[in-house]
């Protein structure tokens, strides 16, 4: 969905543990749902793409 409709390649995102004090970096997780506010990890063709 990410590269099909904003054409940016989506790398990883940050999963937080169950009390959210710890974090790690899932590379290209699979069947992760992706919550509010969580953090990705993209690439783009230019850095007026990763702005919006």
């Amino acid at each position: 969905l990410c590269f099909t409709k904003l054409k940016l390649l989506l790398l990883a995102i940050e999963i937080k543990g169950e009390a959210g004090s710890d974090s790690k970096i899932s590379i290209n997780p699979r069947g992760a749902k992706i919550a509010a506010n969580t953090q990705g990890f993209f690439i783009a063709q230019s850095a007026d793409e990763v702005k919006r």
